[in-house]
């Protein structure tokens, strides 16, 4: 009989520190990962909402720590804007975040995006229907370069992971982790080794003056970031940045790649 209740005093205090434990899931950890603040603009003000490093101990460290671009380019393109006059307006820093993250946790189109996430973090061995070639893969984060002009010199512009994206919101159908797994991986990379990139997209600039593209500036323009666009797609070191950054990323991302 002692025995017995001995081992019934167990059972019930594994199972009290089991249910203790907070489950590991970005959708109740908003305030901790999320943040706002308020900056002067002239006679107006703005908004900069980005994602910040958490406490190294959570169980959502590795996800959230080592990818905050991916997560301010969800904040930047997904979060709803329909509060901002609301938060603009207020002047205390704390009850400006305090209804950020109200607005957030109110956010469903963003919220379900964030549960994908969630989903995919409680059951990473669990294949998922979201799947995508490495052909459509290379054809998203090719947007994310454009020639936007000429300098006063009359040289190409070159603009990387900035200004408007014109081409994804021509989109019916957008794959926020998709987008943000290419931006994030670009932007994070863009200069470093091994890839070279950084080196690889300026030669792809380079090889634009070789070709004939008119005189009328506009068609210049049109041609210019067509060329630049397949020489990219063919980019090898994208490529291989993209294929291994998701080797190293995919137990997380709600999304597969197949060859």
């Amino acid at each position: 009989m002692k025995s017995l209740l001995v081992l019934l005093s167990l059972v019930i205090f594994n199972c009290k520190v089991f249910s203790q434990n907070p489950p590991c899931n970005l959708r109740d950890a908003y305030a901790q990962v999320f943040t706002v603040e308020k900056y002067p603009y002239k006679d107006e003000a703005f908004l900069v909402k980005s994602a910040r490093e958490i406490d190294s101990t959570s169980c959502l460290a590795p996800v959230v720590n080592d990818h905050i671009q991916y997560f301010n380019y969800l904040l930047t393109h997904f979060c709803s804007k329909a509060q901002d006059s609301v938060l603009l307006a207020l002047e205390d820093s704390v009850e400006l975040q305090k209804s950020f993250i109200q607005s957030l946790e109110q956010d469903m189109g963003f919220n379900q995006i964030i549960e994908q996430l969630d989903n995919r973090i409680a059951q990473p061995r669990e294949e998922t229907s979201d799947t995508l070639s490495m052909d459509e893969l290379m054809g998203i984060a090719v947007r994310y370069f454009s020639i936007p002009g000429f300098s006063p010199k009359g040289n190409y512009k070159l603009k990387v992971c900035t200004g408007n994206i014109e081409f994804i919101g021509s989109d019916q159908h957008r794959q926020p982790h998709v987008e943000a797994f290419c931006f994030s991986n670009i932007l994070t990379n863009f200069g470093k080794e091994p890839y070279l990139l950084q080196e690889e997209v300026m030669q792809g600039v380079k090889e634009l003056y070789k070709l004939d593209f008119g005189t009328d500036p506009d068609d210049q323009l049109l041609r210019a970031q067509g060329a630049f666009t397949m020489y990219l797609k063919q980019n090898t070191y994208l490529h291989d940045l993209l294929k291994e950054a998701y080797e190293q990323q995919k137990y997380f991302l709600p999304f597969a790649l197949q060859d």
